[in-house]
């Protein structure tokens, strides 16, 4: 059990850039964003040390099935909105997302179809309650 769990990812619509490479080839980046709402976990009992960062990640709901592997993957995650705990916390507080990244993984309902684009990232829990991160996902086709 963790102190912090991902509640909801909301997505926007995505979008298509069609590129011309520098060797004249053709190119295609479909972009996936939107919002990934962390909460605290209500059932957490325990220690958490100033420096320890927690380990989540979440599959990009608005993205098809990966049919071929992409040439290129991206992440890019910001902080919307954060909620810190009252009191005197002895130090500063570090929020955001730590150490993005996405790659392919199996799908995981474990049902054929073919696997999905997983974003994994860490937060440091300490002064956390709740936040909101923005991500934007670019796949180079």
């Amino acid at each position: 059990m963790h102190r912090l769990q991902v509640a909801g990812v909301t997505p926007a619509r995505p979008y298509y850039l069609d590129l011309r490479n520098p060797d004249h080839t053709q190119g295609r980046v479909t972009v996936h964003s939107g919002v990934v709402s962390i909460v605290a976990n209500p059932g957490f009992r325990g220690m958490i040390r100033h420096t320890d960062v927690l380990s989540l990640s979440f599959f990009v709901p608005d993205a098809p099935p990966v049919t071929s592997l992409p040439s290129h993957l991206e992440v890019e995650m910001d902080v919307r909105t954060h909620r810190s705990t009252t009191g005197d916390l002895g130090g500063a507080i570090v929020i955001g997302a730590v150490r993005p990244t996405v790659r392919v993984a199996p799908d995981p309902s474990g049902e054929p179809g073919g696997p999905w684009l997983l974003v994994e990232f860490g937060v440091h829990p300490i002064g956390t309650e709740g936040c909101e991160l923005g991500y934007r996902v670019s796949v180079w086709a």
